[in-house]
């Protein structure tokens, strides 16, 4: 599937440390113009994909944006944290990376679905973009007949924040209609996001929570050395 890269340096400057750090793609005048409703931290319902116009849409895609309250490279990791996917998102019932190479991995995964069919067993091919900000993924082989979709991180307002963008079109082929899985994907794709948001969030406060006992226990160890002298 044929994505426009959006050629982006992806460098910002940490007010705190002063070092470089990465950061999201530039957010766009259609997604500011939603920041009322991405700051309540609940996903929304895009109109269409970030590499479409307006008046040129893919009717065949379920798009949403969520606010994530963690920078860049800590949403990059989560969404691209393919062999835990399980652990953190509840409709997933296995996922393993079966090849890697470079930029491109082939990803098996069992998810979840519900309805007649229940779950769904089907391989993907991810293809990561890392400089120019976005994800995308085509269907590589399994019980449905395609899958296609992408995501895309945007820097976000305040700082250390990152708007997620995710796309996605399934064809479950006999399994189900179009109709009935855009029904579903229009409820379920909001869980993925939030789930999304909350792992990368949890990932972030853990790290940091890592980051002040070590400077707690440096600080004691400096007062101890101090009385001891």
């Amino acid at each position: 599937m044929a994505v426009a890269a959006v050629i982006f340096a992806g460098a910002g400057h940490s007010q705190e440390t002063g070092a470089t750090e990465e950061v999201g793609m530039p957010l766009p005048d259609w997604l500011d113009a939603r920041w009322a409703e991405l700051s309540t931290g609940e996903a929304v319902l895009l109109t269409h994909r970030p590499d479409e116009k307006e008046d040129a849409i893919d009717k065949r895609f379920v798009n949403y944006a969520i606010l994530v309250e963690a920078p860049f490279a800590q949403v990059w990791e989560v969404v691209n944290d393919k062999n835990a996917a399980a652990d953190f998102m509840e409709g997933v019932l296995f996922s393993e990376i079966k090849e890697q190479e470079d930029n491109e991995i082939l990803l098996e995964q069992k998810t979840k679905v519900g309805g007649p069919k229940e779950s769904y067993h089907y391989f993907v091919r991810h293809f990561l973009f890392r400089d120019e900000r976005y994800v995308n993924f085509e269907h590589a082989g399994g019980e449905l007949r395609d899958i296609l979709g992408g995501w895309w991180f945007y820097e976000g307002k305040d700082p250390g924040t990152t708007v997620l963008v995710y796309s996605l079109h399934i064809d479950a082929a006999a399994f189900a209609p179009q109709f009935i899985v855009k029904r579903g994907m229009r409820k379920s794709i909001p869980r993925t996001m939030n789930q999304m948001r909350d792992e990368s969030e949890r990932r972030l406060a853990e790290k940091n929570g890592e980051k002040n006992g070590e400077k707690n226990g440096e600080k004691n160890a400096e007062k101890e050395e101090a009385a001891s002298e």
